[in-house]
């Protein structure tokens, strides 16, 4: 009994009525804008979602069919929706419910670190206002909806650091091995937190490898007998790619600074008026010594130092660990300032509730209507352009034809055709071809070469065909 004791204890540390108010909120934003959009989706989400119908479709946990390549870096989160799909769900809607939930259970999950961690009498106006803040801010909105497997991702994050803060060793590893097969770059974490063991008590943590093989061991044995190798062909592809498609558009000093305005300023520069809350939130975090918070800043330097000098286009998504811990400074921030202030009012019960209802609701309106705006444009270009060439395909096309492209999600699901990936996420032939050609005549050899039935490509991808294929190049286009 005693083994469960904390985890019991630790259920009861938010007041059930300080979570209502954010939880609510929480739920009723994501279902507006779910409902609003119930088709929408990151083009990367669709690329799952392909593999996830084919795993329920009896044809393998593949793209193309026959082709065992790992193009997914989330396939825990792909074998979630196969088991929707296979029980006849929507894939759109059951995959935004599941983020929904997943935000729910993880929100949940900090509030009680929080309360837990914090000694300050305002503890509870900061639990209250890092919940509102976190579940309604405009990035994990967006995460939220767009049906990526982020929500699942912080949701281990945050599950890691509960376990980590209880010292359960053999469910922490568990969560650890789970958020790897989420998203790969959730070994950062993991190897975080055994580097901790290793320094501070100079032991290697028998108990939580052991949870982490419960999930990795026999995965990684899978993946090397169904694809050849453990590791997503995907990442090695945005590793081999990416860096140089983009290296021209930017300077690694450029990617800092850009990524610095992302986060801390946006497009607008609206969110520098979070600053001054960030930086006293900060300063009570720090200052609770809370380990939890040390391995979640680590995380934060590591992500943004990777992310800053891989030169590399950064989606949106990436980077949800590092608003995870500005959106817990700021919340912080604000819950703490909020509490003085009301305290040197000598603001009644009711006045408080009034106050604090007040700023939440100023707050979700403005985030859902950055959210709406930003999502509408997405969705009208997703569903106009993209989903609309998939659907051409689909109708003048054969089913056993094939077709070269750029992005593959949206084009690639509606058009259900053999894809030739021109970034090489799901197509391996596209990096020899790419190490051959270079980057700007790459997509032209390879569609000389392997003569797909369609090709969808950019304008600059014509811009210069390598020499030895100029004749080639014009008779194909004659």
């Amino acid at each position: 009994m005693m083994m469960w004791k904390p985890i019991t204890l630790c259920w009861r540390k938010v007041p059930p009525v300080d979570l209502v108010l954010p939880l609510f909120i929480a739920v009723t934003v994501r279902l507006f804008l779910i409902l609003r959009w119930p088709h929408f989706a990151y083009d990367d989400a669709l690329i799952t979602f392909r593999y996830a119908e084919n795993l329920a479709k009896g044809i393998g946990f593949v793209y193309n069919p026959g082709e065992r390549v790992l193009g997914s870096t989330t396939p825990l989160y792909g074998l979630v929706l196969a088991l929707f799909h296979k029980l006849g769900l929507d894939i759109f809607v059951s995959a935004a419910v599941f983020n929904l939930v997943c935000d729910v259970v993880w929100l949940y999950l900090f509030m009680q670190t929080l309360m837990s961690t914090i000694n300050d009498p305002a503890r509870r106006d900061i639990a209250m206002a890092v919940g509102v803040f976190l579940g309604t801010y405009f990035p994990f909105l967006r995460v939220t909806v767009s049906r990526m497997e982020t929500s699942l991702f912080l949701l281990f994050v945050t599950a890691a650091l509960w376990a980590f803060m209880h010292r359960r060793q053999v469910l922490l590893g568990v969560v650890l091995g789970g958020l790897v097969l989420t998203r790969i770059d959730g070994l950062v974490l993991l190897v975080i937190i055994l580097g901790w063991f290793l320094w501070r008590h100079r032991f290697v943590p028998i108990l939580l490898l052991i949870g982490i093989g419960v999930l990795l061991i026999p995965y990684g044995l899978f993946t090397t007998v169904y694809f050849g190798s453990p590791i997503p062909h995907s990442a090695v592809a945005k590793a081999v790619i990416y860096p140089s498609v983009f290296a021209d558009q930017f300077s690694r000093v450029d990617s800092l600074i850009t990524l610095a305005k992302h986060i801390f300023a946006g497009n607008l520069y609206h969110r520098l008026l979070l600053v001054p809350f960030a930086l006293v939130g900060f300063t009570i975090l720090m200052r609770t010594r809370a380990t939890w918070f040390m391995v979640l800043l680590a995380l934060f330097i590591l992500y943004f130092t990777g992310l800053g000098l891989s030169n590399t286009f950064v989606h949106e998504w990436y980077l949800a660990p590092l608003f995870l811990v500005y959106g817990v400074s700021v919340g912080s921030g604000i819950g703490l300032l909020g509490n003085r202030l009301l305290s040197v009012l000598k603001t009644s019960a009711l006045g408080r509730s009034l106050v604090i209802v007040l700023l939440a609701t100023t707050f979700v309106l403005v985030n859902v209507y950055i959210a709406t705006d930003k999502t509408e444009k997405d969705y009208r270009f997703d569903r106009n352009v993209l989903q609309n060439i998939g659907l051409y395909l689909r109708e003048h096309a054969s089913p056993n034809q094939s077709v070269l492209l750029e992005p593959i999600g949206y084009i690639g699901y509606y058009s259900g055709l053999r894809i030739y990936d021109a970034m090489g996420l799901v197509s391996p032939e596209a990096i020899v071809y790419f190490l051959n050609y270079g980057v700007k005549d790459y997509m032209v050899a390879w569609a000389l070469d392997a003569l797909p039935d369609f090709a969808v490509l950019r304008p600059q991808s014509f811009s210069k065909p390598h020499q030895s294929d100029t004749r080639r190049f014009s008779n194909a286009t004659n």
